[in-house]
């Protein structure tokens, strides 16, 4: 027996005689080809769900944590004058997760001098941290001021 043939037509105009086994596996294609359409829609639906949770959970902890954006500028600030005795041209910014606004309820407050020049004290740079140490010494917001 041979096997039936039907005609495919392409865009290019050339039409091919296509055996029951290729019009099979063309059609197992397509329905592959349909399959994984419909699973990446089903994951972009769960991606779009996932994500709004994580945005819903982000807003309400921001929100929780809003009344504390108000101590971390202190906390800056009394660093700013602490450092300023030591480094007088130096500035004080905060880093990391609260710079970036992804802080969680546990999260620790970065704060960077710049211009921290390992000069400025007889003790190099070492000594100049430890004399800061103890300025901030006894600080409420400081929680341990070791080296």
């Amino acid at each position: 027996g041979l096997a039936r043939r039907q005609w495919a037509a392409f865009a290019s105009g050339v039409g091919l005689r296509l055996s029951e086994e290729e019009m099979e596996e063309r059609a197992r294609r397509r329905r592959l080809a349909s399959d994984a359409a419909r699973g990446a829609s089903a994951r972009a639906e769960r991606l779009g769900r996932i994500s709004a949770g994580v945005e819903a959970w982000a807003t309400a902890t921001q929100e929780s944590l809003s009344p504390l954006h108000a101590w971390v500028a202190r906390s800056r600030a009394a660093l700013q004058v602490a450092a300023a005795r030591i480094w007088p041209d130096c500035t004080v910014e905060v880093y990391g997760s609260w710079a970036a606004g992804l802080q969680a309820h546990h999260s620790d407050v970065d704060l960077l001098v710049r211009g921290a020049e390992p000069g400025s004290c007889a003790g190099g740079m070492v000594g100049a941290l430890r004399e800061l140490a103890a300025l901030l010494e006894g600080e409420e917001w400081i929680s341990q001021p070791t080296l």
